[in-house]
């Protein structure tokens, strides 16, 4: 008679784990799928064909073959490089002892073995390599690791939970190691970025400034040297919405008023005289607290006095108008587009994500999103070790991912897909 799949369930976990066992075993008490019905799956599917010639080894041909399946889709898997596909390959005889000791690793989502599977898929899919970079140091670890499975196992679940901590440790150490060289990465990125924003809205708040005023050469020398630095220092410390920041906008404005006051009529020249000194306070105390050398910083100041020795007595001759204080520049925000606020990240690719780089010339890279510059709009990716392999702004990664340049990988972890595929898969069969 046919044995039943209760009896073939009860014979596989007697035989392989003994009676003092018995008590402990609770099916799917933590996830993952019930031995008994992947088996009914796999015979109702007609891919268990030991489950048809009874006898002891009907069981262990379903394991067998359920095992053979699970390793189907792991090795068919597109994040898997095919250098880490033998490697993990290896496992396959290993992981039917296994399964045939414990039905559990179908069950229990925490089993050593599985987990240990799950994680040298994820490391597998972060390495960028061939067989020509086999001694890569997270190549030669997982090479010992498998090793480890295949000549330390025999029916001890122990053996896996050492394996197990021993690449975890080794994974969470290249980890730490990896996290650094990015964050440094993305410090020194940050900075440069800080400084180019900073740099085009000091160019910006000059050249909107002295647009539409005639200004002494030696003036826009100045401004475009000694005053450009210390607009530069409060956008650095406060950015555009900082008080600082936004008083020395208005300081500028108010110097270029001075030079070239409008309306030019004789009316404005009161006004003139009020201004001056508050212009030229503010200029030494900004260029002193950029610790410009003072004697460049009276140079100046004793040539912008004459300027306004000129300007006043050129006044004096103008004609007569009525005095209007809003015909000085008022203070400006100097303010250059917010790319924080505008900034938004490109879909399905956050910080930390891995995609595969295929460049229209050349060999695929596997990277990591390291850093996106918000100030910039500049995404960085990295490889494995930290070094930057490409750069792209925030449109071009859209496109990236559009036409295919930019492929996300899938870090879900491999056996709990594996074996949701083939319970799909079986589910299909019975169906059809």
């Amino acid at each position: 008679m046919i044995e039943t799949l209760q009896t073939i369930h009860l014979r596989l976990r007697d035989k392989t784990r003994g009676d003092a066992a018995m008590g402990h075993y609770n099916a799917g008490a933590e996830g993952g799928a019930d031995m008994e019905t992947l088996l009914q799956l796999l015979h109702n599917s007609g891919s268990g064909d030991g489950m048809a010639s009874g006898g002891s080894g009907g069981g262990d041909a379903d394991v067998i073959n359920l095992v053979s399946m699970l390793f189907d889709f792991i090795l068919e898997d597109r994040n898997l490089p095919e250098t880490m596909k033998a490697l993990i390959a290896r496992l396959q005889a290993p992981m039917v002892r296994i399964a045939l000791v414990d039905p559990e690793l179908f069950e229990r989502d925490s089993h050593p073995a599985r987990r240990l599977l799950n994680e040298l898929a994820g490391a597998a899919m972060i390495w960028s390599g061939d067989a020509s970079a086999c001694k890569d140091p997270l190549y030669k670890q997982m090479d010992a690791t498998v090793s480890r499975v295949q000549n330390e196992f025999s029916d001890d679940v122990a053996v896996l939970e050492s394996v197990l901590d021993e690449f975890t440790a080794f994974m969470r150490k290249d980890q730490r190691r990896r996290e650094l060289v990015e964050r440094r990465l993305r410090e020194a990125e940050e900075g440069r970025a800080r400084d180019e924003v900073a740099r085009r809205a000091v160019s910006a708040v000059i050249e909107r400034t002295v647009a539409d005023h005639d200004i002494p050469g030696g003036i826009q020398d100045f401004l475009n040297s000694g005053w450009y630095r210390v607009l530069k220092s409060y956008h650095l410390r406060e950015g555009e919405g900082g008080p600082g920041w936004q008083h020395q906008c208005d300081l500028t404005e108010r110097l270029v008023w001075t030079l070239d006051p409008q309306p030019w009529v004789r009316s404005t020249r009161p006004t003139l005289l009020r201004e001056i000194p508050r212009v030229v306070s503010g200029l030494r105390e900004g260029l002193s607290a950029i610790d410009w050398d003072p004697v460049d910083i009276d140079k100046w100041l004793h040539e912008l006095e004459l300027k306004h020795v000129d300007v006043l007595q050129q006044l004096k001759a103008a004609p007569d108008g009525g005095a209007d204080d809003t015909g000085m520049a008022e203070a400006s925000s100097g303010a250059v587009e917010n790319t924080d606020d505008a900034f938004s990240v490109a879909p399905d690719l956050n910080v930390g994500a891995w995609v595969e780089w295929r460049p229209h010339e050349g060999k695929a890279v596997r990277c990591k999103l390291a850093a996106v510059i918000r100030a910039t709009g500049k995404y960085i990716f990295v490889n494995r070790n930290g070094a930057r392999v490409v750069e792209y702004m925030q449109a071009e990664v859209a496109r990236a991912l559009g036409d295919g340049t930019l492929e996300p990988l899938d870090d879900c972890m491999i056996f709990d897909r594996a074996l949701e595929s083939v319970i799909g898969s079986l589910r299909e069969s019975k169906a059809g």
